[in-house]
């Protein structure tokens, strides 16, 4: 009888080996994985998580504040619910410490898994975060005096910070990228950057609130305006154009390949394949400009003072900037589209040349504006060159003033050999007549470049 009871009990105790052991060679091994990027500055407003996930769920934590390797503190917890995923707070550090102040945060994070003879697995973190309490200080150093609705300013200005993160420059609507700007011979404070950048108040706006907000590291954010003198009027024209059928059918057919073949099935007439041309083709093609005019991660400036943009020599302006283009095919209205640059006639095939230093960042058939070239020329603004018959330069090319650039044409959505000319800030097309006009140029341009570098040199 004492046997069967030994045997028993050996039993019971193999039987609960075997299980342990099987338990511990099948443990699951992976240890808490850090689910959220940790902090490197604090404001001590807002509370500070660090995020962990684990398929056996989190045990438990603890938490050592330290300065300079002293420990200021133990946060420790257990947690019972065996969640998947947790959020451990951060405990704030002492209020005396001083602003630029680093602390030390050593986490220690288990799961309930049975490896390490039961005791889990555990992940163990150094994270040094800095004390930062103090928003950006922003000053604007200097702007162009006024901004026309459907026309550009240029601001210049100045940003104090530790751990500058994020810029963003608004027209109350629409936001623009700041670009660093370092005149010869300033030499800026410590923890100080200087920007310039050109914005738009584009013409489908009625609004205009321009402003700059900056953000640290540690999410202090500081919001300013910038005070501009404010022109509400904008250039309407409005032209009225009887399509004739031979263009339709010479352009529709060197168009067509940019229509979907799906689509193209039921576009009856080429009335109807016009309207979508007009329409659908033409939006396409602005936002590849737009694209091309945005995506700009140069903050170089490739022209040391602007001059007007005189790209075609003895031409004479036969289409407008703002110009409300009504279509008409057999006296019936078809279609309204808005013109946002200007239309330049010279000779046949006629050289384009540079106005302006710049750098390539377009080179492409492009649908209803054909042979497009664009040049970059610093702080967020660029040109644009269509219907070219030919082209002289690459992406990636650089250019000089009164470089030739490329030649007239007809290629695209045109009537005939010309050029179509845009100016781009950051996307959004603007008013010729200012790029076009010296006295402009001078007041609301350089003079504005001119005045940072006297205030800056103070």
């Amino acid at each position: 009888m004492i046997r069967i009871c030994l045997n028993a009990v050996l039993a019971c105790f193999l039987l609960a080996g075997i299980t342990l052991a099987m338990n511990y060679f099948l443990a699951e091994r992976t240890r808490p994985l850090l689910i959220s990027s940790l902090p490197t500055h604090w404001n001590l407003k807002d509370d500070l998580f660090v995020d962990f996930s684990d398929e056996s769920g989190l045990r438990k934590y603890e938490i050592e504040v330290l300065l300079d390797s002293q420990v200021l503190y133990i946060a420790k917890e257990v947690i019972l619910r065996k969640p998947k995923t947790f959020s451990i707070p951060l405990p704030k550090p002492p209020s005396d410490l001083k602003n630029k102040t680093t602390i030390q945060y050593r986490i220690k994070v288990t799961d309930w898994s049975n490896a390490n003879l039961f005791t889990g697995n555990t992940t163990t973190l150094d994270s040094f975060i800095t004390i930062d309490t103090i928003p950006p200080q922003i000053e604007v150093v200097a702007t162009s005096p006024k901004i026309s609705r459907s026309g550009s300013a240029l601001v210049i200005f100045q940003v104090k910070d530790i751990a500058l993160d994020s810029l963003k420059i608004s027209n109350g609507k629409n936001q623009f990228q700041a670009f660093h700007y370092q005149p010869k011979g300033i030499a800026l404070e410590t923890d100080t950057q200087l920007f310039a950048s050109f914005i738009a108040w584009p013409l489908q706006n009625t609004f205009f609130e321009a402003s700059i907000t900056a953000t640290d590291k540690a999410l202090n954010t500081t919001k300013i305006p910038i005070e501009f003198n404010k022109n509400l009027s904008a250039p309407i024209r409005k032209t009225n154009i009887r399509l004739k059928e031979s263009f339709l059918e010479s352009k529709i057919a060197e168009l067509m390949h940019q229509i979907d073949s799906e689509k193209s099935k039921i576009l009856k007439n080429d009335k109807e394949r016009f309207v979508f041309i007009n329409e659908i083709i033409r939006h396409e093609n602005k936002m590849k400009i737009a694209e091309a005019s945005t995506l700009i991660t140069s903050h170089k400036s490739y022209v040391n003072e602007f001059v007007p943009f005189a790209p075609l020599k003895n031409s004479r302006v036969v289409g407008f900037f703002g110009d409300k283009r009504n279509y008409y095919l057999n006296k019936e209205h078809i279609n309204t589209a808005t013109h946002m640059g200007i239309d330049l006639v010279s000779t046949k095939q006629a050289p384009i040349v540079a106005s302006n230093a710049g750098l390539v960042t377009m080179k492409r058939y492009l649908g209803l504006y054909g042979n497009t070239l664009m040049l970059y020329h610093g702080f967020g603004l660029s040109s644009l060159y269509a219907h070219l018959s030919n082209f002289c330069l690459k992406v990636g090319d650089e250019v000089k003033t009164d470089d030739v650039i490329g030649y007239t044409g007809s290629s695209g959505w045109s009537f005939g050999d010309h050029l179509h000319l845009e100016i781009l800030v950051q996307g959004y097309p603007v008013a010729l007549s200012e790029w076009m006009n010296p006295k402009w140029i001078e007041e609301n341009v350089n003079n504005v470049f001119k005045l940072a570098q006297a205030r800056l040199s103070k």
